[in-house]
């Protein structure tokens, strides 16, 4: 009895249960009273003990005079500028701080708020919040150091946020980053029924690219294509529902090219193939496959291996530009792939320990970007 007593009251509460409209509407309001040339302050705590009443976007402050006894980020930072001794006893209070007013935001899409900051552009962005203030909203090199801590793969963060950085800080599509390459008819690459196929056939070209030219552990662009594109191929195989395509289809498609390429490309790991009999295993194998079900299925698989053999002809000589256009592609892509509607599919994520994707997720979230742009069969 005690714990259903407990419940309601928390549901009913400011500091939990109506925390999300609490915001939504605090952020709405400020917004349009202090107008585009302002930032808002992240909230802390404080709003709970407001007098508020109810509106068409969430509450609203009845008493202006009460914003003066919010804790907001904003006092946090001039708080620590000024050599606070609790918050300069130890660094991570700042950020535990900033992330907890992040997570009052991101709690909204949880809830099933809409995000106000994808409805009203004139809301700061996630990166002009990372400034705590600056209205240009260009993080510095610290603020982005701060964020390998949750990739833990800094050559990877590094590629995905110069990516975002390129784009302006708004979401790139693969096509736009495939344009920028002078590899003729690449563009047909970026094309595709869904994203998955997509994601399939450039895994394939840079297993192959790999195999033709292994590199250094010290080789950013190569381990940041590497790695990626093996994240990609694991959200196909185990985590589809994160993808945009249908899982079914996407767990389909992964398994029908997995059967052919899979012994292959295991004979290699334990016994060192060259390029050109890895090349001859994949066509034999797919055209048997072909044979068996009496179909010309597969395509994935054979532009996958025509797009790596390109990659390979095409940077002869110049290997780290193949690298480097294969991290552009991946750094595009996982940024692509993150915007997403399955709120369930992200809560299960971090409820199981999170991933790279559900992060970007977050960020990008917190950006204000919560879908991405599709145009025909390009991504």
């Amino acid at each position: 009895m005690s714990k259903l007593y407990a419940y309601k009251k928390a549901r009913h509460s400011f500091e939990v249960g109506r925390n999300p409209r609490l915001i939504a509407g605090y952020t709405e309001q400020l917004n349009s009273q202090r107008g585009d040339e302002h930032v808002i302050p992240l909230l802390l705590m404080g709003e709970d003990k407001q007098e508020v009443e109810e509106g068409p976007r969430g509450y609203r402050f009845t008493d202006d005079s009460g914003f003066s006894s919010l804790v907001t980020m904003d006092n946090v930072v001039n708080m620590a500028s000024t050599n606070d001794t609790v918050l300069n006893s130890w660094p991570p209070y700042v950020d535990l701080c900033f992330s907890f007013s992040l997570f009052k935001l991101l709690r909204q899409r949880f809830t099933g708020r809409s995000v106000v900051e994808a409805d009203n552009p004139p809301v700061p962005s996630f990166m002009t919040k990372l400034q705590h203030g600056d209205p240009q909203g260009v993080p510095s090199h610290e603020d982005i150091d701060s964020l390998h801590v949750a990739v833990k793969m800094q050559e990877v963060n590094t590629a995905i946020l110069a990516k975002f950085r390129d784009s302006n800080w708004s979401l790139p599509t693969v096509t736009a980053s495939l344009q920028q390459i002078s590899i003729g008819n690449i563009l047909l690459y970026g094309n595709g029924k869904g994203t998955s196929d997509v994601i399939l056939v450039w895994h394939i070209a840079t297993c192959i690219f790999e195999i033709k030219h292994p590199h250094k552990p010290s080789n950013a662009p190569a381990v940041t294509a590497t790695r990626l594109s093996r994240y990609c191929a694991y959200l196909l195989s185990s985590a589809p529902e994160l993808l945009p395509d249908d899982k079914a289809w996407s767990e389909k498609l992964y398994k029908s090219v997995k059967k052919i390429t899979e012994p292959i490309f295991r004979k290699s790991n334990k016994r060192p193939m060259n390029y050109e009999d890895i090349l001859q295993k994949l066509e034999e194998s797919r055209q048997k496959k072909n044979l068996e079900e009496k179909s010309n299925s597969n395509t994935e698989l054979e532009n996958g291996v025509a797009l790596g053999k390109k990659l390979v002809n095409e940077t002869r000589g110049a290997e780290q530009e193949g690298w480097e256009i294969l991290a552009g592609f991946w750094s595009a892509m996982v940024l692509y792939i993150a915007p997403s509607d399955n709120l369930g599919a992200h809560r299960e994520a971090i409820a199981r320990g999170g991933e790279l994707i559900t992060i970007l997720w977050t960020m990008l979230t917190h950006a204000g970007i919560i879908s991405r742009p599709r145009i025909g069969h390009a991504v």
